[in-house]
């Protein structure tokens, strides 16, 4: 899986996002999710190529959801 830079994170108010940032800044932006049964590691051959493109690509890499029970 591809590393670029530090790990980012992005708070909402049920939702923590930690993902990675790749090409340039002012691409297109696109973002990357993934969901069950797939990992960050699906994405793997597509992102750098996406990014040479010209993409301002943000991979997610994990998220975390958080509610309250009632």
């Amino acid at each position: 899986m591809f590393r670029e830079g530090p790990v980012k994170t992005v708070q909402t108010t049920v939702l923590s996002i930690a993902y990675h940032e790749m090409g340039p800044s002012d691409g297109d932006p696109v973002i990357l999710l993934h969901g069950f049964p797939y990992d960050p590691h699906c994405f793997d051959a597509v992102a750098t190529n996406l990014a040479s493109k010209g993409v301002a690509l943000h991979y997610a890499i994990f998220t975390r959801l958080w509610w309250e029970c009632i």
